[in-house]
């Protein structure tokens, strides 16, 4: 299953495995999106930083390094 986690679908002992129904996403919108359980594009899916933290398109990311901001832009 494609997820915004987990693009391409492939099965990884690094990718936690999913629990539970999960729905069959239309072509139209093949990715699941966890947080929110829906299916959405590859760009409704934002990013995700080291932590795990969800950002959505246009959202600044606080940086630690050097007191810069990022923006997720696809």
């Amino acid at each position: 299953m494609k997820t915004c986690k987990n693009p391409s679908g492939t099965c990884s002992s690094q990718i936690p495995a999913l629990e539970g129904c999960y729905p069959k996403c239309p072509s139209a919108q093949p990715y699941l999106e966890e947080s929110t359980m829906k299916c959405v594009t590859k760009k409704d899916c934002g990013c995700y930083d080291g932590d795990g933290t969800h950002y959505n398109d246009g959202e600044v990311i606080p940086s630690k390094e050097n007191c810069q901001p990022w923006y997720v832009f696809r």
